[in-house]
């Protein structure tokens, strides 16, 4: 009988810690404003979500509630807070820490503009169906100048799948040889696409930024969630063992791939978990000459040197 009782009481704890639930709430700064699209999820994990266009979010939580909930946003100061200690329908305030953009000078002697990444202008492969919480895919761009040279406009080839007028965020991000360094944009840049198998180009001059010496990567961040509206569905055989087609739940767009790097110069990770090296899986019925291609995300930057 004590044995039944102390099984019962541990069956109880072990549900009321990892029972799942719904937290909700609004992001906002220290001045009392919506802070737009912010990530929140839980530490070392992919269960999170994003806040919408109004800072509001809502999360199923899947972990226990001894983990704990962070909430981040380009620009400010990340704020942890156990489950727990946490209350539905609070504000979470996001301090926003001081940056300095740097001087750039730009010459009026030579204003030549050149593109630097992918170059060509369509692809039959492409990247996308997010079916998880969240997903960052960047690209290494080399500077082939002995000099710092001024971005002007980054680029990102949208393809006709998905839901491509999702909205998403642009990330840049220094190189620390070969490995993805800290943020170079240090402003939250939401963008969307107007069309479909073009490059979307964003002028970024104004974020006065600078191509290092050292080259830098540009990422695209899907902020999976964030808008329902945005998901859509694909009916398809998840392996080449089921007979009957299932349907599979997306969200936002899709982008070219591109084979003409020899090699895999792009990573992807979920929300702020580390990064891995992008390796595109060939399905196993496709031609053996497709299979030795090394596949990249179609990304590009215009500099001005």
């Amino acid at each position: 009988m004590k044995c039944q009782v102390l099984a019962f009481l541990i069956l109880a704890i072990t549900f009321e810690t990892f029972s799942q639930e719904i937290i909700t709430g609004k992001v906002i700064s220290v001045n009392g404003e919506a802070i737009p699209f912010a990530t929140i999820h839980v530490k070392n994990s992919n269960n999170g979500t994003y806040a919408n266009e109004l800072g509001k979010f809502e999360l199923i939580l899947q972990h226990s509630k001894t983990d704990t909930l962070i909430f981040s946003s380009v620009g400010f100061s990340d704020y942890y807070i156990s489950i727990q200690k946490f209350k539905n329908n609070n504000n979470i305030i996001l301090k926003e820490f001081a940056h300095q953009l740097p001087e750039v000078i730009v010459s009026n002697k030579r204003n030549i503009t050149e593109y630097l990444g992918a170059r060509k202008d369509n692809s039959i492969f492409t990247f996308g169906n997010v079916n998880t919480s969240s997903t960052e895919i960047a690209l290494f761009i080399e500077n082939p100048y002995q000099e710092e040279l001024t971005i002007s406009t980054v680029n990102f080839f949208i393809k006709d799948l998905g839901e491509y007028k999702a909205p998403f965020r642009i990330r840049l991000y220094s190189n620390l040889g070969g490995l993805i360094g800290e943020d170079i944009l240090n402003t939250s840049l939401i963008v969307s696409a107007k069309k479909t198998n073009a490059w979307l180009e964003i002028n970024v001059l104004k974020y006065k930024m600078v191509m290092p010496k050292a080259g830098i990567f540009l990422s695209m961040e899907w902020l999976y969630g964030s808008n329902k509206k945005y998901f859509y569905e694909v009916r398809a055989k998840n392996n080449i063992s089921d007979t009957n087609k299932k349907i599979n739940t997306f969200y936002g767009q899709n982008i070219g791939l591109t084979d003409e790097f020899s090699r895999s110069i792009s990573f992807v990770r979920s929300f702020k978990n580390s990064w891995k090296p992008y390796y595109f899986m060939f399905p196993t019925n496709f031609p053996e000459v497709y299979k030795k291609q090394k596949l990249n995300p179609m990304f590009k930057i215009s500099v001005l040197r």
